[in-house]
């Protein structure tokens, strides 16, 4: 395969970022199987929102290519461009040359940096705080401080009235509680094995309900669950942001906490969707073997749980499947057929077409007036079906949700799958 080595231009700074000093060539032969078509434009949310080319895959990618050619500089609004990317990846399944515009938009970002595109300092003190357990435990504390003290009713009808993207921040801000409620281990022997269950970092800290209700389930289903204290964060705000360095560092973490002979499972759509593609941060053998070993929970589960009943609940549940879901990961099909077993459940899983709600990580604060579009437009949809529920897999979905829904008078429970099914286990 052809591979083109950047080099620098007259932007680059004399100091070059740490990446920059390891051998590495944009996948330039990747980008080359595009053939322009535009098949995936109309499964673009981005273009959809825009009708601007450099806002499609097709855009980006000739923006790449011209960069990875030295044809470009490395502009701000070529990085703008790039960075509007939500990496939801709905091109891909609509691509006739299987394009892997997931692995390109990734490199192209790091590509960015490789040529001198320094990091924003808010993106950056992001990354500190995911990947310091402590420092995301203080914020988080801080939060609950923040809600239960009244400060965040009373700031935002009053001085962060005057901080629109302030008071946006607030409004995202979940529920949160000071300590967490432990899960007592399941009555009965789990003598199908053994399993791991990975936590990752925001998800666990904001939605701690979603691992209590996978080790309940995959316990009762039969299986001992160890949760390793020396994992970390997937890494995938830094892959996804072009820092190599710092990925490849919480991926070899992760790979040093895990038995490298036990199933590794993950909860969060986003974090699987990273776990699952280590291998494109590192080629290594160890990084193919650990991508191997992660199930997405209801992947695992589904066909396992044969032996549990659960209880009836005569309710109407709208499934909302995030991009990572569907087009990295999948198993929407398990996700259902666990649902199936609860008596009575009514669900919904209204059809996407390129639609997607907005949050993509980070996305949702370093691009609050695409993503409140985007946001917007999800509800919509979701609203028209009036669920009693709304049901989701990954902690940033439910996130923008929430707030999108609250602010159409719609203030139904959000759930990932799993909570539900062990909220109605019959035990």
């Amino acid at each position: 395969m052809t591979m083109v080595k950047p080099n620098p231009d007259g932007n680059t700074p004399s100091h070059r970022p740490p990446e920059a000093d390891k051998r590495w060539e944009f996948p330039l032969a990747d980008a080359d199987q595009c053939v322009k078509c535009a098949l995936c434009l109309p499964h673009c949310p981005t273009y959809r929102e825009t009708r601007d080319e450099n806002e499609s895959p097709r855009g980006r990618i000739a923006l790449m290519q011209g960069l990875a050619r030295d044809e470009l500089t490395a502009s701000d609004r070529l990085a703008t461009h790039l960075d509007r990317c939500l990496g939801c990846r709905n091109c891909e399944p609509v691509c006739p040359a299987n394009v892997p515009y997931g692995r390109l938009i990734d490199s192209g970002r790091r590509l960015l940096a490789e040529k001198g595109r320094r990091i924003r300092p808010t993106e950056r003190m992001a990354n500190v705080v995911l990947t310091r357990p402590s420092l995301l435990w203080m914020v988080s504390r801080l939060g609950w401080i923040y809600q239960a003290s009244g400060m965040k009713w009373l700031a935002e009808r009053s001085i962060l009235h005057f901080f629109p993207k302030l008071n946006r921040l607030s409004r995202l801000l979940p529920p949160t509680r000071w300590r967490r409620q432990g899960v007592p281990k399941t009555a009965g022997r789990q003598d199908r094995g053994s399993v791991q269950l990975f936590l990752g970092c925001v998800a666990d800290e904001l939605d701690p309900g979603v691992s209590r209700s996978a080790k309940q389930l995959l316990e009762a289903a039969g299986y001992a669950v160890s949760i390793p204290s020396a994992q970390g964060c997937c890494g995938a705000p830094a892959q996804h942001g072009g820092q190599a360095s710092q990925s490849r560092r919480l991926a070899q973490r992760n790979l040093a906490a895990f038995n490298d002979k036990l199933p590794v499972i993950a909860t969060a759509s986003g974090c699987t969707a990273t776990l699952q593609e280590y291998a494109e941060i590192e080629g290594s053998e160890d990084h193919h073997r650990f991508q191997q070993q992660v199930w997405d929970i209801c992947q695992f589960l589904d066909g396992r749980v044969d032996g549990l009943s659960f209880e009836a609940l005569p309710s109407r549940a709208v499934l909302y499947l995030p991009c990572s879901q569907r087009n990295v990961v999948g198993g929407s099909s398990a996700i259902i057929h666990l649902l199936k077993r609860i008596p009575e459940l009514d669900i919904i899983t209204p059809e996407t077409k390129g639609e997607c709600c907005g949050a993509a990580g980070s996305y949702l604060v370093r691009q609050p007036e695409l993503s409140d579009q985007l946001g917007r437009r999800a509800a919509e949809g979701i609203e028209a079906q009036k669920p009693d529920l709304l049901l989701t897999t990954n902690i940033g979905c439910k996130l923008q949700l929430r707030a999108q829904l609250k602010v159409r008078g719609l203030d139904c429970e959000i759930l990932h799958p799993v909570e539900l099914l062990a909220r109605q286990l019959a035990i």
